[in-house]
């Protein structure tokens, strides 16, 4: 069996303060990895003007 090729991050505006990210469109291991992977990376080290929806 021939595994999946990892599919592409898209990066999409979400109004002014916001940011969608998508990973692909399938439930996978590997993909739920990149996720927490980002989430860390994230709460670590946030973006400047993208506000974090858990503070409210």
């Amino acid at each position: 069996m021939t595994p999946s090729p990892t599919p592409e991050i898209r990066f999409l505006a979400s109004g002014d303060t916001a940011l969608t990210v998508e990973f692909g469109d399938r439930i996978d291991r590997a993909l739920s990895r990149r996720v927490v992977a980002l989430a860390r990376r994230l709460i670590e080290q946030p973006l400047d003007g993208v506000v974090d929806g858990r503070d409210e």
